[in-house]
């Protein structure tokens, strides 16, 4: 049986292949733990309180009537998409009534794959109750059918004598139902008192933005797929023609089922789901793909045909197409979208993208937007961003959605009739297709609730191209790395293109400091590896406190200069790009010294000794605000529990009753680029470590965010002698930053100042644009 995202992969869009790897599995081994117990820490974003259905007349809860899964009470929020986490709670019972068994439904909507826990209390001392969870879904999707006679099975069932009940795992994105039913032990006078709570997290695995320039250049993929988990009721999209579903509910009541019932929320119309976004970038498959619209935008532009002689038109020369691949022995999956392969020779469109271009000219969205002229431009949009000479490196999305619509039953029918539609619509009246920037989100429909992962077409040798492999499965594509030496000379980078980078690595001979210089452009950034990882992932990153060296914004002195104590033996690997992967225009050099770069912009310097700040000898108990003034340049000051201490240094002291925090901030008009700072303890016995006690350098992000750079009770060990201080050099990320501290909390306890740490000189780097 498949998934929900497996039915989207094979049926909705006929992809061909996915190597899943096991990550796309039945919904039955999709189950992590089964708790024992209730103590779980979890706190919502949200708790839903569940709509009351009932008086609760003649002992029945406040949910009934909920003994069918058209009447099931609600347990996820209307606005449910909108939030990371959320929990509901119940409390309800179980009874005979009129000879029948009771039986409590409870429904929950996940629009992506999430964590689910439920818990279920016995209240009495009957026999107790039975816990099933069953998922909706449907072996069947290409003819209309009874939503109330699709597929539902248990994926988890405890009919066991425990008291309470527990499911904890990771359900796939669909709808689901909590049934709650007597033991078959029960007297028939019995009622069953229960309580039940859901928690539901969002899982955000295999959900992180993707920069389609490293699928692009690095991973050199020609074409990307996003994918949307949710797939309502189990239905899956299907661009080739419409499918409309009708919902028989009971005593001709107005019910409707609920996961199409959410998204009918959305909008007074109903609430537009994006199924999923084609990303083609290779140059060859563009091409073709535009002589292709060219041809069919020809046919209907031709105003001698009449609209069947149009459409007969489009059918032939699809036909033609088809037939032209397989004579030339092209047919890589006849029943899906295929490869994104082209051979150039051929002057036909590949096999593979038949079945999108039949979509994209299906004979309903001719009929329906042929007499307006939106068809003609439609195809004319496509020729246009397909052109190569606008944009060689653009990138074109093929976004396919669909539309529930809800049609009022007929006077005497008891029917909803659900129609998915493939909006033409929605591309018509969107911006341009083409991605400029060349960056798209997880989920790149901001009008999409629910999330998604993004595919690419695997260019390995030996594995078709219709073998789709998630993003974050391409570690076997490692990119080549260039070793630079200890010497004079350089490394070359030549000019880089949007959202390419270079690697280069460095084995350190000995343990030293090591100076590195990227030289030659302004936006220039490094970062810095133990190992050669894959995309732009920040895992390996060698320093906690710092994610990249970047080049100051300046039209001289342009490059980026960095140093490092490195073991020797160690390897190191650095990967250069443009800020914000942006392009580079000009070639860099990256070389690497054991004595400090000689003429290497590193901003413009300034020493502030103690004694610059003036501030008082001892330790206040309110914060401070002062304005340092040196020869020729001033910044401001915020400071508490910290003063200028013996004439000696400035210290700073949390650790005594009534305070328990003390910190010196600095604030900027310009961006500081990196800081080097003389540190100690003031003494041995200050009697705080990283067990009650923090010590941290944050700064500013450009968010207005505290950063942690460096922790000096846990990345570092301070000298306990204040006159042999260690210097500590903090390189600041991306643009500088213009506001760091020292910031220190413990214990506020003693009569005495203590947990003092010294500050003395300090080298502060300012970019004075």
């Amino acid at each position: 049986m498949l998934t929900t995202l497996g039915l989207v992969l094979t049926t909705c869009l006929s992809f061909g292949n996915i190597k899943t790897e096991d990550k796309l599995t039945d919904y039955k081994e999709n189950v992590i733990t089964k708790s024992n117990s209730a103590n779980n820490t979890f706190s919502p974003e949200i708790v839903y309180e569940p709509e009351i259905k009932s008086t609760m007349l003649n002992g029945e809860d406040a949910y009934e009537p909920n003994n069918t899964k058209e009447t099931a009470t609600r347990l996820s929020p209307l606005n449910h998409y909108a939030y990371e986490s959320y929990s509901s709670s119940v409390s309800a019972n179980l009874k005979r009534t009129s000879g029948f068994d009771d039986w409590d439904y409870y429904a929950v909507v996940l629009l992506t794959d999430s964590h689910v826990s439920v818990t279920a209390v016995r209240r009495d001392a009957s026999p107790g109750f039975n816990l099933g969870i069953s998922a909706y879904n449907s072996t069947d999707n290409t003819n209309p059918r009874d939503i109330t006679s699709r597929y539902s099975y248990f994926i988890h069932q405890d009919i066991s004598y425990t008291q309470d009940k527990y499911f904890t795992g990771l359900l796939k994105a669909g709808t689901y139902f909590i049934e709650i039913y007597r033991k078959d032990e029960c007297l028939p006078t019995d009622i069953v008192d229960y309580s039940l709570t859901i928690s539901v997290q969002k899982d955000n695995t295999n959900r992180e933005a993707v920069y389609i320039p490293d699928l692009k250049f690095n991973k050199n993929l020609p074409a990307a797929i996003w994918l949307s988990d949710f797939q309502p009721a189990g239905f899956n999209f299907n661009p080739a023609f419409w499918e409309t579903y009708y919902h028989k509910t009971t005593n001709n009541k107005n019910e409707f089922e609920y996961a199409l019932n959410d998204l009918m929320q959305y909008t007074e119309y109903g609430g537009l789901i994006h199924a999923s976004s084609i990303y083609v970038w290779d140059y060859a498959v563009k091409q073709t793909m535009r002589g292709l619209f060219s041809e069919l935008a020809e046919i209907v532009d031709n105003i001698h045909n009449t609209q069947g002689e149009i459409i007969a038109n489009i059918n032939l020369y699809l036909e033609i197409m088809n037939a032209t691949c397989k004579v030339v022995g092209t047919i890589l999956n006849t029943t899906g979208l295929g490869s994104f392969a082209v051979d150039i020779a051929l002057t036909a469109v590949e096999e593979g993208l038949i079945p999108l271009i039949e979509f994209l000219v299906n004979e309903t969205l001719v009929k329906e937007h042929m007499q307006t002229g939106y068809y003609y431009a439609y195809l004319q949009r496509y020729v246009g961003v397909f052109d190569g000479s606008d944009n060689s490196d653009a990138v074109i999305e093929f976004p396919l959605y669909y539309k529930p619509e809800k049609t009022n039953p007929v006077m005497g029918h008891s029917e909803h009739y659900i129609t998915f539609e493939p909006t033409i619509n929605e591309v018509l009246s969107s911006p341009s297709t083409t991605y400029t920037n060349l960056y798209i989100d997880s989920c790149p429909d901001s009008s999409t609730f629910s999330k998604g992962r993004i595919y690419g077409f695997s260019t390995i040798e030996n594995v078709g191209f219709d073998d789709l492999i998630l993003i974050s499965d391409y570690d076997n594509v490692i990119p080549e790395a260039t070793e630079i030496f200890l010497t004079s000379s350089t490394s070359a980078v030549n000019p880089l293109r949007q959202g390419e980078y270079k690697w280069f690595y460095f084995n350190a001979p000995q343990t030293k400091r090591y100076y590195f210089l990227a030289r030659g452009a302004h936006n220039i950034n490094v970062d810095l590896f133990n190992s050669v990882v894959t995309g732009y992932s920040n895992n390996g990153l060698i320093r906690t406190h710092t994610t990249k060296y970047t080049s100051p914004d300046l039209a001289t002195n342009v490059g980026v200069l960095f140093s490092e104590i490195v073991e020797g033996g160690t390897t190191l690997f650095f990967r250069v790009r443009g800020k914000d992967y942006l392009p580079v225009d000009v070639s860099t050099t990256f070389n690497v010294s054991d004595e400090p770069v000689a003429n290497a912009y590193t901003g413009t310097l300034y020493s502030v000794n103690p004694e610059d700040y003036d501030f008082q000898p001892q330790y206040f108990f309110s914060n401070s605000v002062k304005k340092v003034f040196l020869t020729d340049y001033n910044f401001n000051t915020n400071r508490l529990r910290t003063g200028y201490i013996e004439q000696e240094y400035i210290n700073l002291s949390p650790r005594r009753e009534g305070a328990g925090t003390a910190f010196l901030e600095y604030t900027f008009n310009d961006p500081v680029i990196k800081i080097e700072v003389d540190l100690s303890f003031w003494g041995p016995y200050e009697y705080i470590d990283n067990t009650n006690a923090t010590a941290i350098i944050e700064y500013k992000d450009e968010r207005g965010n505290w950063i942690t750079a460096l922790d000096l009770l846990d990345d570092v060990e301070l000298s306990t002698d204040r006159y042999n201080q260690d210097t500590y050099i903090i390189n600041f990320p991306t643009n500088g930053t213009k506001c760091f501290r020292y910031y220190m909390t413990s214990e506020a306890v003693g009569s005495r100042n203590k947990g003092r740490i010294s500050v003395g000189t300090t080298r502060i780097y300012v970019d004075k644009i």
